[in-house]
């Protein structure tokens, strides 16, 4: 008996759908009827009658998504579009009743945008209902005369969208890919959608972004359908309409910047907050990364062609080639900033092809870059280097190669017999003891007078004077983060440095409070270096001096390596060079940075010069310029290859006559400092001041970089009117030998100037001979014993420069009349010091790689 009701039950159950769907095709009929009557009316409020047609049809287009889903009575929808051709006699209602153009227009695409959501291809596909659509969205297309309202245009751009959605139905894509044309013969013209699409590539706002959205999606697609491909790649101009984006948003962009601070030198997030032209500008960059990326081979090098010609050449390579100013700096910040955002590996590719390559005017593109860095506008000569520090951060191959290898590969800058001293590991961190050694006098003198200082007060005072020490001695980021380029810094364990430096027995017995400096410098290089060292894993070369290089160095073909120029299956993208050296002359000798004769530009090359040249003036800098300026020579030295590392770091190098070395620049650099800062009776109390300052510049996030306080800064300059104190300086020289284990604590604040260390003051002499050991072992038994001498660096002597300074009597009246010299060059000894420990760090965590 209940085996009997189960049954009954089962089969009621069976039934109840075909009932259902019987009622709502009695339901179907009897709508279609009203429509019919609705439609026939020639007179009355037609206002009314679209109303009361627009409630009909929806109810009407609802039975028929609820059968279309049912796979038995999906034809019945599908014949009672055919018989009746529902949607194409509403279309010509529409259009024969102009009034209610807009609210049937709207009407109609609510009506579309639930048939392409939720009805089945089948339905989708019928052609009484596919083109009624497409001739509604081809009679709503927007024009330059005529706009759509609003309230349809967010409607026309979703029914796109969703279009796009449903054309991963390759059956549904095929019908979309043939010309199609109506009973009237007019044509319905094959991809009528993605062209639509097309139309609202670069607008603004949500129906902009729902449109780029769809055409990604789109172009998605195409890869697994070989006509839709074709169609891409041939005949749309979605390529076209992309990459022109690029060009008519730049024109749109300011051409000048206000600039209101004076360590301005990027442009940030909280700069494009107010900077709408060129957030829209950014906007059109990432989606042709986007598409770029989402592209096939074909489209991919198509719109790459597009950008080089359209916007590269025609429009940024003249706006970089510019005479003014203002002009300079805002196309340099711009491009910096375009560097910085780009996330395609052949969008960038294009762009440093260009850079990297290309000339315009006669003017090697990348000489132009080069000849901001010693620009007379400091806002320029800022901007420049940021931008240089933005390449470098790229770890390609291909840019150091243009700035620096072409001209370091044939080994011209050192003598024949030390190729093997290029490839020479620094067991003993001589280079690391000779950058120390390099730190200004004044510093170290500043540093002795503060310790003899801290050591007359009182036991019960110690607590507080160490904390007081320990917070002076922050980390160097906080004095170098002007620096810094606007990335994710990477942080390391100083934990583990201490005992890797422990267990080489480098740092016996050293203080917490004068070490904390050095080692976080020690974190922040070995982090630096192993994330550069990684980055360039997948270069074509290893550059130790011993590469062959065929044509050199006017062609040459280098795979590009960046952590984020990287092709989609991990392999490194590669750009042809056709560079030619004969524009890198182009500027005239009125135009040339004003360099020493007696060296040699051509073997190192305009970059490494331009920085050296930078580098020679840093007294004359302002605070922010020498910061940029030592972090772009940091960010250098962290490179891991032979040929750059032993060239900016090794001290066994001997470098060729006429040729500068770093150690060479700085040492001349920090003898000027000496000379010019010693000179005052104050220097001690103007350098601790300057430290001040910069220790307690404002807090801010690290993308923005620092700021030194308005308050300080004026103290700073207050303070320099006033002469205090008659302390004389002099280079202090000391009777005793230095040992290893003096030398090696690390720390500026803790090394003598020994008389032992022998520093050539004849650079003649350093081209006619070898190095030689020149430091006295005062330990036969420690380490010392092992330990090399520091290298004749080969300048002259501060004597011999001493007549080009101002004398006493003259910095005196200097202060008076122009203090902002003097507070440049009592920051730039500041800046010296950290730098120095800075490059030592670097050089020693390169030893140890």
């Amino acid at each position: 008996m209940e085996e009997e009701e189960r049954e009954n039950s089962q089969r009621v159950e069976d039934e109840k759908p075909s009932t259902n769907h019987k009622e709502l095709g009695d339901k179907l009929n009897q709508n279609w009827t009203k429509i019919e009557e609705i439609l026939s009316l020639k007179k009355g409020d037609f206002k009314q009658i679209a109303t009361d047609l627009s409630n009909i049809v929806h109810e009407t287009v609802d039975i028929l998504l609820e059968l279309s889903n049912d796979k038995d009575y999906e034809l019945v929808s599908c014949e009672f579009c055919q018989r009746n051709h529902l949607f194409n006699k509403i279309y010509n209602w529409t259009g024969q009743h102009r009034e209610c153009l807009r609210v049937m227009a709207k009407q109609q695409l609510g009506i579309y945008d639930k048939v392409i959501q939720k009805s089945s291809i089948a339905l989708l596909s019928c052609k009484e209902v596919l083109y009624p659509l497409l001739l509604l969205l081809m009679s709503l297309k927007p024009t330059d005369k005529r706009k759509v309202p609003p309230d349809i245009e967010q409607l026309y751009v979703t029914i796109l969208y969703h279009i796009s959605q449903r054309i991963t139905a390759l059956d549904f894509l095929d019908l979309l890919a043939q010309d199609l044309f109506t009973q009237e013969g007019f044509k319905i013209p094959k991809f009528t959608f993605f062209e639509l699409l097309t139309l609202y590539t670069h607008h603004g706002g949500e129906n902009g972004n729902l449109a780029r959205k769809a055409i990604l999606d789109s172009i998605r697609t195409s890869a697994s359908h070989e006509l839709f491909q074709k169609y891409i790649t041939g005949e749309s101009a979605v390529s076209v309409i992309i990459a022109g984006g690029l060009s008519a948003r730049y024109s749109s962009l300011p051409t000048t910047l206000d600039i209101h601070t004076e360590e301005w030198h990027y442009i940030t997030e909280e700069d494009l907050v107010e900077m709408k032209e060129v957030q829209s500008f950014l906007q059109a960059l990432d989606f042709c990364c986007q598409v770029t990326e989402a592209s096939n081979p074909q489209v991919r090098s198509h719109l790459g062609k597009l950008i080089y010609d359209g916007f590269l050449m025609s429009v940024l390579a003249p706006a970089l080639n510019q005479s003014q100013y203002d002009s300079q700096i805002a196309v340099m910040a711009y491009l910096d900033l375009f560097l910085r955002c780009i996330s395609s590996p052949k969008v960038m590719e294009v762009f440093l092809k260009v850079l990297m390559t290309d000339a315009y005017d006669n003017k090697a593109l990348i000489t132009l870059l080069i000849y901001h860095i010693n620009s007379e506008s400091v806002q320029l000569s800022m901007v420049a280097i940021h931008l240089f520090k933005t390449l470098l951060e790229l770890n390609c191959e291909d840019i150091i190669f243009h700035l620096v290898f072409r001209y370091l590969l044939p080994c011209d800058h050192i003598l024949p017999n030390q190729k093997r001293t290029i490839k020479s590991v620094d067991y003993y961190c001589k280079s690391a003891t000779m950058f120390l050694y390099l730190t200004p006098s004044c510093c170290i003198e500043t540093n002795k007078s503060n310790r003899n200082n801290e050591k007359d007060e009182s036991l019960d005072q110690l607590p507080d004077s160490h904390a007081n020490t320990a917070s002076t001695n922050a980390s160097p980021r906080s004095i170098r983060s002007i620096g810094e380029s606007p990335r994710v810094a990477r942080k390391a364990s100083v934990n583990s440095i201490t005992s890797r430096v422990s267990n080489l027995s480098i740092v016996p017995d050293l203080r917490p409070q004068e070490t904390v400096d050095f080692l976080e410098y020690l974190a922040e290089a070995r982090s630096a270096i192993t994330y550069c060292k990684r980055s360039c894993v997948c270069w074509s070369a290893v550059y130790d001096g011993m590469d062959v290089v065929t044509d050199f160095p006017r062609n040459g073909r280098l795979s590009s390596s960046t952590n984020r120029t990287r092709t989609s299956d991990g392999t490194p993208i590669a750009f042809q060079r056709n560079y030619s050296t004969s524009s890198d002359n182009a500027f005239d000798d009125s135009s040339k940075s004003k360099v020493d004769p007696i060296y040699t530009t051509e073997i190192l090359g305009p970059f490494l010069n331009a920085i050296f040249d930078k580098l020679e003036v840093m007294f004359e800098s302002n605070i922010y310029v020498n910061l940029l300026l030592t972090s772009l020579v940091s960010r250098l030295a962290c490179y891991p290859q032979p040929l750059l590392r032993s060239f900016l770091l090794n001290a066994n190098l001997v470098i060729r006559p006429g040729v500068r070395s770093l150690a060479q620049v700085l040492k001349r650099v920090s003898d000027g400092a000496d000379l010019f800062v010693g000179r005052m009776d104050d220097y001690q109390v103007l350098i601790t001041k300057a430290r001040e300052n910069l220790l307690n510049r404002k807090e801010k996030d690290h993308t923005t970089g620092g700021k030194i306080k308005e308050e300080n800064e004026t103290q700073l300059i207050i303070s320099l009117d006033t002469t205090t104190g008659s302390t004389k300086f002099q280079r202090k020289e000391l009777d005793k030998p230095v040992s290893a284990d003096e030398l090696v604590s690390l720390s500026p604040s803790t090394i003598p100037r020994s008389a032992s260390v022998s520093v050539n003051t004849s650079l003649a002499s350093n081209e006619n001979s070898e190095l030689k050991r020149t430091a006295t072992i005062s330990n036969p038994g420690s380490i010392g014993r092992l330990h090399p001498a520091l290298p004749k660096i080969g300048l002259k002597s501060p004597s011999k420069r001493s007549k080009n300074f101002p004398s006493k009597s003259e910095i005196s009246e200097l202060r008076k009349k122009n203090p902002r010299v003097i507070k440049n060059a009592v920051y730039c000894v500041v800046v010296l010091e950290e730098f120095m420990k800075e490059l030592a760090a670097i050089s020693i965590e390169q030893t140890m790689q």
